[in-house]
């Protein structure tokens, strides 16, 4: 599943030395907020959206704080990444509220189109039709993988902490929406649309070029943000913005997003103690959240940091969070996911298939029933038709395999490195001439044997399968009538 590239919970913090403790003396990402009638303090912590496993080395008082704090705040909720995700790629979760953009093709010559449908299928596996009404920082988005940084972690630093927060129970808000977010973007674009369509097309090597230059400033800002000094990376801004180009970028993407998160976050402190986690440059500055705070009466205290390793040991105390269940009545099973999953039709295949992305984990959750009908085969037949089936493609490699049996019936266990995507666990289970598809996907092999992974797999139960009258069919083309087992509308669809 492509989405898992944007849709990226596991942490591993380091032990700090002396020497390193030296580097740190300027540690301002996370502050205290009190005052101004809060009974309690709530923090404002500053984050990176990366997964490198430098941006998780913060200090000790990050999760003590969090920990603290009845409710989580950041700047987008995840699950309504999750839902504007599928309305994105799959038209589906709903009805989206945003308003229809011209299509890309006002930019761009049939030529040029039809070059970029090619490279945008070979780079994502959509149809670039899909998506001629998103914005095209959405469409270079989806192409330009982002290989500036290492992709350590199972998911990104400020979702690692929304989980954290989730297997807490706190109340987890965000503070913008989706929707506001890209309007942001577009406003402070300074690059003509079809400039930066047209630039998708560019040469690979002046492509590999401009990666590599923004690589080497990536990897200087990670270290900058590693030593906590907000100072330092808000000074990278102060001089883009001295330029036209950058004033209107500062302007949209910090100055009026800090405005609307302030507004925002102050009920959250007044109703409860709350961890507000939003992007480090939002911190800083005249304009910034900190100085914000500060006029609206409010004391600002940055916590001192250390780091003995108290983040390496953390334990969060957790609390039982009740999943939701998807039941197929049709063919009869059951199955627990974080929350409840998203229809998807793979073009390849009869039946729907039902996923859900959760942010926290980077961990995708799926499950699929399908019904053989042909009452010859047996499950060994169809189990090992259907692995070798995933594989003959060649971009999902067959790490290991082994013999299951859940409630009796025969299955197979895999595990498979899919190119470009990470890894995949699954189990199969044949039952009544059905296989029943329950799989997971994340790019951290390791969360494949996590406690989700656990959870997942054994919350399995099968139901009885109705049994339905057969039905009628005619063609009066082929001039016969037969009686058959019900089928999908995907199957009626190629029948006629």
């Amino acid at each position: 599943m492509r989405i898992l590239v944007f849709l990226t919970s596991a942490i591993l913090l380091h032990t700090f030395s002396l020497q390193v403790l030296a580097q740190h003396t300027d540690y301002k990402l996370l502050w205290e907020i009190s005052g101004n009638g809060l009974e309690k303090p709530s923090f404002l912590f500053g984050t990176i959206h990366i997964q490198d496993k430098r941006a998780f080395e913060f200090s000790d008082s990050v999760l003590l704080a969090l920990e603290a704090c009845e409710t989580f705040a950041m700047e987008l909720h995840p699950d309504s990444v999750v839902r504007q995700a599928f309305r994105t790629f799959f038209k589906s979760g709903g009805v989206s509220d945003k308003p229809k953009r011209p299509s890309i093709r006002t930019w761009l010559t049939q030529a040029e189109y039809d070059s970029l449908a090619v490279k945008f299928r070979k780079k994502t596996g959509f149809e670039l039709r899909q998506f001629e009404h998103e914005s095209p920082l959405v469409i270079e988005g989806m192409m330009e993988e982002d290989t500036r940084v290492a992709k350590d972690k199972a998911t990104f630093l400020d979702a690692w902490l929304s989980q954290m927060a989730r297997v807490q129970g706190k109340r987890i808000v965000g503070l913008e929406t989706y929707q506001e977010q890209i309007q942001s973007s577009e406003a402070a674009e300074h690059t003509d649309p079809g400039n930066r369509l047209k630039a998708l097309l560019g040469e690979p090597a002046h492509q590999t070029t401009r990666l590599m230059a923004q690589h080497i400033m990536m990897d200087q800002l990670i270290e900058r943000y590693r030593k906590g000094d907000i100072d330092q990376i808000y000074a990278y801004y102060e001089r883009y913005a001295k330029s036209p180009e950058g004033q209107q970028y500062v302007d949209h993407l910090l100055v009026r997003r800090n405005r609307n998160m302030y507004e925002r976050l102050v009920p959250e402190i007044h109703r409860a103690p709350t961890f507000i986690a939003v992007g480090t440059a939002h911190l800083p500055g005249e304009e910034g959240l900190i100085e914000l705070l500060k006029k609206g009466g409010y004391r600002m205290r940055p916590v001192t940091a250390t780091f003995t390793g108290v983040a390496a040991k953390y334990t969060p105390k957790k609390v039982a969070i009740p999943w939701k269940t998807y039941t197929n009545e049709t063919t009869g099973y059951s199955l627990q996911m974080p929350q409840f999953p998203f229809s998807y039709s793979p073009e390849n295949l009869p039946v729907d298939m039902y996923l859900y992305p959760e942010l926290g984990t980077g961990l995708v959750y799926m499950t699929m029933s399908l019904p053989l009908g042909d009452k010859d085969l047996t499950p060994k037949t169809a189990l090992e038709a259907m692995i070798s089936k995933m594989t003959e493609d060649g971009k999902s490699e067959l790490i290991k395999k082994k013999k299951i049996r859940f409630e009796g019936h025969e299955g197979r266990q895999f595990v498979m490195k899919v190119k470009d995507e990470g890894y995949m666990k699954g189990n199969l289970v044949f039952r009544q001439g059905h296989v029943y598809f329950n799989m997971l996907q994340s790019q951290r092999l390791e969360m494949l044997e996590s406690e989700y992974s656990k959870r997942f797999f054994e919350s399995l139960k099968f139901l009885p399968i109705p049994q339905t009258p057969w039905q009628g069919f005619e063609s009066d083309a082929g001039a016969f009538a037969l009686k058959c087992p019900p089928v999908s509308r995907k199957l009626q669809k190629l029948v006629h």
